[in-house]
């Protein structure tokens, strides 16, 4: 059975630094306690910009694969990682539009990057 986890993201309101966000790794169980609190910065809540789920997938380092995260393919793709209600699974989306499946084999030729709240760059056109 997977893990069930979420990634929340906020984002400090008084800063534009380079270390404005915040990220937490929130558990299922943990959902409901003092973990999914918002944080503060400099006595300022800060404004949560993201709730990602975890896939149940690593990356080639065994690294988390989250919805929203940015991966790169050994080939030198670049990929978004998305939910598709349609499909009910994740999958790999880019530009110009091309999806592709993920499944647990394939997982292990990509490598997290970023992620499209924190690094939207990555997926700018080279």
């Amino acid at each position: 059975m997977r893990d069930i986890k979420f990634r929340f993201i906020w984002e400090a309101q008084e800063t534009k630094s380079k270390d404005r966000f915040i990220c937490r790794i929130i558990t299922l169980d943990e959902i409901g306690s003092a973990w999914a609190a918002t944080p503060y910065v400099k006595d300022k809540p800060a404004k949560l910009i993201a709730k990602r789920q975890f896939t149940g997938l690593t990356d080639k380092n065994g690294v988390d694969i989250y919805e929203g995260d940015i991966v790169s393919h050994n080939k030198g793709h670049t990929w978004e990682v998305s939910y598709y209600e349609q499909e009910a699974r994740f999958a790999f989306k880019s530009k110009p539009p091309l999806i592709r499946l993920m499944h647990k084999d394939s997982s292990h030729n990509y490598e997290v990057i970023g992620n499209i709240h924190q690094n939207p760059e990555l997926l700018e056109d080279k």
